[in-house]
């Protein structure tokens, strides 16, 4: 087995079968600017004006837009790549890691010319590319409480595709304070997940993810209770853990019964941070395929927001099985004693108490 093919052959339907390589293709020449720049906008993005909810006015207000992509990596790619191809006026990316082969089969910004290259570099070089228009903000850096609310700035959405449940929780919180819409997603296998996070709706933590589970140990194969979407056949699998994090020995309410024996993750997996995962022991399961599927309908729910356009998910979470090609809605409700909530609310009594004492001052 490749490095390469890791997080796929981790999935129980595909196996360590051995995978030829395929032929590289080289990367197609940039298409040669004509014309002045007032007459290649609206034929860059004509097909998207000609839809009723977007129109000039929607392009024009997509073009004024900031958007933070928290994670470059299986999700990101597809999420950055379909703003900037949108005309979003400037996407931010925050990545710390850098190329490892074993991202190759899923994320499809970077080639094997980028193996060994900080992600947010190759990100942005590639971005650039696919639209010279945009602004792309490059920021090689970890997400820490520390840094959290600079790194993610002033932005109008949000869009999670980080790999660690801490950094999820800890973006959520500070969207959650500065009342910035952040859109979730995760992967495991053939299965999938998207929600919005924002108002009043519910985050992560209310459905029963909690830090901790990042540092989590020694766990094996159990049939612990976990949080279920849809009915499953004995086997298959969701991901209530995004990408990259750890299974955990707490009990979660589930939003929906399960059938006895079905698991979320048949091997839990500790989180080591980007893709650095020392065997396919560790590897999370993860087909390129369900990973654009996710990426894109994060990136559909960020293009939903900026546009003001209805139906953004929250308290809405959209659950996918691969396996079936189904897509299933499951509501969900905020928890009333949510810490993450509780210390986000109170952030913005503290922010609004200073704001109060500095206009006294002035």
């Amino acid at each position: 087995m490749t490095k390469r093919y890791q997080r796929q052959e981790a999935i129980d339907r595909i196996g360590t079968e051995e995978h030829r390589m395929p032929e590289q293709y080289q990367r197609q020449e940039a298409i040669a600017q004509t014309g002045t720049e007032e007459h290649r906008m609206p034929e860059r993005y004509q097909r998207q004006e000609a839809i009723d909810r977007i129109g000039t006015g929607g392009q024009r207000r997509l073009a004024r837009a900031r958007v933070t992509v928290a994670g470059a990596g299986g999700l990101g790619s597809p999420v950055l790549t379909y703003l900037a191809q949108a005309g979003v006026g400037t996407l931010r990316l925050i990545d710390f890691d850098t190329v490892s082969l074993s991202n190759l089969n899923r994320q499809f910004l970077y080639t094997e010319n980028d193996l060994g290259r900080k992600k947010a570099d190759a990100a942005k070089e590639r971005l650039e590319l696919l639209n010279s228009e945009i602004r792309v903000e490059a920021l090689d850096a970890k997400l820490t409480e520390e840094n959290a609310e600079k790194l993610i700035g002033h932005a109008d959405v949000v869009v999670n595709c980080l790999d660690s449940i801490s950094a999820r929780l800890l973006a959520e919180e500070v969207c959650i304070r500065k009342r910035i819409p952040l859109v979730e997603g995760g992967i495991s296998g053939f299965f999938g997940f998207v929600m919005c996070v924002g108002g009043d709706g519910p985050c992560l933590e209310c459905l029963g993810y909690d830090r901790s589970m990042d540092r989590s140990e020694g766990c094996q194969d159990s049939d612990r209770s976990m949080n279920r979407g849809t009915e499953r056949r004995k086997g298959d699998r969701l991901p209530d853990r995004p990408e990259g994090c750890q299974d955990s020995d707490r009990p979660i309410n589930r939003i929906t019964e399960r059938r006895n024996g079905d698991r979320l993750l048949d091997r839990p997996v500790e989180s080591v941070g980007g893709d650095r995962l020392p065997d396919q022991e560790t590897a999370v399961p993860a087909l390129g395929a369900v990973a654009g599927v996710i990426g894109s309908l994060q990136a559909v729910e960020c293009l939903k927001i900026l546009l003001g356009t209805d139906g953004p998910r929250y308290g809405r979470m959209l659950q996918y099985d691969g396996i079936s090609g189904t897509l299933e809605e499951v509501l969900v409700k905020r928890k009333e004693d949510c810490q993450l909530h509780r210390r986000a609310e109170a952030g913005v009594e503290v922010r609004r108490r200073s704001e109060k004492e500095t206009c006294r001052g002035q």
